[in-house]
């Protein structure tokens, strides 16, 4: 309510036409939009029989990520429909908050969304730990006066700059500067001796990432004069790193992508082959090995048949 103008930066909570989202961005050109089940948008822009709203959806965001430095314009479109027309953007400021369920994220997941660019623009944070117990005092956990006052600020700060189209450049620590060269430095590594797509269009984006991150805790400590310093850089190569790390594991063991059975049963029969190679004869005893074939390293089709059938990918 201090700063009303700051509701123009709260964008639709649903998103399903490339047309009418272009429209929105060139009608506003720097917005939060916070949608639910995001899975559900990605499967339209994901399925081999899109209609043309859902790949102008996936055009536009793969477009978006790279239109928002200074002295960027996102161009001109036309459609048959003048309705539907919209004018040159100039650095429009677009992010997406989207959650959903993991194995249904992770089913509408395959190798064409990330050799297309559209999965590597997505920074995912996955929690992998125990439910935690209700908080019941929930309702009770408010924002402090002064953090209000901050965000205030922030937002009249920013319709400032956006109105009179002047911009605020962040700057870098040399520390910081010096640590997130060695960032891209490692991501041209990985690159360069990757075996598969996957994996270079994956480190392909880890530095523009990493900057992106670190800029926007720059702007939430200091708007006015928002600088990258060391900790911000390290907090952000961090996060990004780790989501790498996890998507490249997920893809190896085959849990991405809903028509991978074959591959989701070659992963889980290695598993078995190094459980019982690695693994002591008390941890294969209880599948029937006889004592002999264990020392000999000899793995009976038995053993492999009692650890197999009961996992999701045999069933």
């Amino acid at each position: 309510s201090a700063v009303p103008a700051a509701q123009s930066f709260v964008g639709p909570t649903t998103i399903i036409s490339g047309q009418e989202f272009l429209k929105q961005v060139s009608k506003n050109p720097c917005f939060l939009s916070i949608t639910g089940e995001f899975a559900l948008t990605l499967r339209g822009m994901a399925a081999h029989n899109a209609n043309s709203s859902q790949l102008a959806l996936k055009q536009t965001f793969l477009d978006l990520y790279n239109k928002s430095g200074a002295g960027n314009v996102l161009g001109v479109s036309a459609y048959s429909d003048k309705d539907k027309n919209t004018d040159a953007v100039a650095s429009p400021a677009f992010s997406l908050l989207g959650e959903s369920n993991p194995e249904e994220f992770y089913t509408l997941l395959d190798e064409s969304m990330i050799s297309q660019g559209l999965l590597p623009r997505f920074t995912i944070v996955e929690y992998h730990g125990q439910r935690v117990p209700l908080n019941e005092a929930h309702i009770q956990a408010l924002p402090t006066f002064s953090l209000i006052e901050q965000f205030a600020g922030l937002a009249a700060n920013c319709h400032t700059l956006m109105h009179n189209g002047k911009v605020i450049n962040v700057s870098c620590t040399p520390d910081a500067a010096a640590f997130i060269k060695e960032l891209d430095e490692f991501a041209d590594l990985q690159i360069n001796k990757a075996d598969s797509n996957v994996t270079r269009e994956l480190w392909n984006r880890a530095h523009i990432r990493t900057l992106k991150l670190a800029a926007l805790i720059a702007v939430g400590c200091n708007f006015f004069e928002p600088t990258i310093t060391l900790e911000t850089a390290q907090w952000a190569k961090s996060l990004v790193v780790h989501n790498i790390w996890n998507l490249l594991r997920r893809f190896d063991r085959g849990e991405v992508g809903k028509d991978n059975d074959e591959s989701r049963q070659v992963a889980e029969v290695w598993r078995m082959v190094r459980h019982f190679t690695n693994g002591a004869f008390s941890d294969v005893a209880s599948y029937g090995v006889p004592q002999h074939l264990y020392d000999a390293r000899i793995i009976p089709s038995a053993y492999l048949q009692r650890g197999l059938m009961v996992g999701q990918p045999f069933r």
